[in-house]
């Protein structure tokens, strides 16, 4: 059952991504959306991307780990 937005539940299109470290800066990511972050652990974990997400990768190189 869709919302008269269109939106399938409550949920909104606004999260949170936190970093921390050696190389981070803050606001370094503006451009991304809480719907990169399943692609961007996946990358990490050496997995392949779900043909179903939404969302893109974060470029983390030159970020140490």
């Amino acid at each position: 059952r869709r919302a008269p937005s269109g939106r399938s539940g409550n949920h909104v299109g606004r999260g949170w991504f936190a970093a921390q470290g050696p190389g981070v800066i803050p606001g370094m990511y503006p451009d991304h959306h809480i719907r990169d972050l399943a692609p961007t652990v996946y990358h990490l974990l050496g997995l392949p991307p779900r043909s179903d997400f939404e969302g893109r990768r974060i470029p983390l190189e030159g970020v140490t780990r």
